[in-house]
């Protein structure tokens, strides 16, 4: 199959027949697993776009067609705080004695801007646990007791992690404490981890704003809380549902979702602006696609999340 016909300027011009005859050819072409599962319909912020899906086991993929995309945040963008996401700021800067003004401050807290060839690849729509890796039973099982669901339980251990079932059965879990070893562990298995600018790319789906719904975020609340209601009295979930890839990204600001590059994650700071108490509009430009939260030195991995990539080529 010819790349062209794998890039957005192509798919796009395609109609919904052209679309998924492209999608099935595809398949044919990918590696053991994976299959065709049918052209979803997508609308975000009122953009429609049809995105092809495959499955792979239990897991769901979609088909992002390769670009040239603009990457990153420039300041000098036309950004004008709305008068709610303004007074959280001023608040923040008078509780924190923050001394730069804010364009200053989100261009600290973002990537630069840039434009980058894309290329075409499948995504997997939900992200996993990549930091830990079952294993035999350990003893190490002195840690807290944490409940996970009902009836299910867990300890945490500086090494380990053990599950506790209902029927009184355990899986014991190793965690991972190196982001090589997380890499080269999916690498055997055909897939990567989206580099920075593709997760970007990934996020924003092509968007110039500073979140991938807009400017706009709701400031009498984080996005964690579980009623959100926007200056309109409209309840707010733009930051939960799929965006136009049909992706499950950036939702919660205690993620930290793994990319290809070293001590670099992706869609949100591990909830240290919320726990800290830094105001909602901080809290919420974590959850901006061009934020980044860059760890100086290799750490424990639990509760890392990472999405499985696979390049078109």
């Amino acid at each position: 199959m010819q790349m062209d016909c794998l890039l957005e300027k192509y798919w796009t011009e395609l109609n919904d027949e052209e679309q998924e005859s492209l999608a099935k050819k595809l398949a044919k072409q990918l590696p053991l697993g994976f299959e065709f599962f049918g052209i979803k319909a997508s609308k975000y912020v009122g953009k429609f776009r049809k995105v092809a899906q495959f499955t792979y086991k239990d897991s769901l993929f979609s088909f992002i067609p390769g670009a040239e995309a603009d990457l990153g945040w420039d300041k000098s963008k036309s950004f004008v705080l709305t008068p709610e996401q303004q007074e959280s700021w001023e608040s923040s800067v008078e509780e924190y004695q923050i001394t730069i003004d804010v364009m200053d401050c989100i261009d600290e807290m973002t990537s630069e801007r840039r434009i980058r060839v894309i290329p075409p690849m499948l995504v997997e729509v939900d992200p996993l646990m990549v930091g830990l890796e079952e294993t035999e039973a350990q003893n190490e099982t002195d840690g807290p007791i944490v409940k996970l669901a009902k009836d299910v339980s867990s300890t945490v251990t500086e090494n380990y992690q053990t599950v506790y079932y209902p029927n009184k059965s355990l899986k014991t879990y190793r965690i991972i404490n190196n982001h090589h070893e997380i890499i080269s562990k999916f690498k055997k298995l055909g897939f990567s981890f989206p580099t920075i600018d593709q997760w970007e790319y990934i996020c924003g789906a092509g968007t110039d704003t500073i979140f991938r719904w807009g400017n706009d975020c709701p400031c009498s609340a984080y996005p964690t809380d579980k009623v959100i209601v926007d200056s309109n009295g409209r309840q707010w979930d733009l930051h939960l549902i799929p965006n136009a890839f049909g992706i499950n990204i950036a939702q919660n600001p205690y993620d930290l979702e793994l990319v290809a590059e070293e001590n670099c994650f992706k869609g949100g700071d591990g909830g240290g602006m919320i726990c800290g108490g830094a105001g909602s509009f901080l809290g919420w430009l974590t959850l901006a696609t061009a934020y980044q939260e860059v760890m100086l030195e290799d750490h424990n991995y639990y509760g890392i999340i990472g999405r499985r990539v696979l390049i078109l080529e």
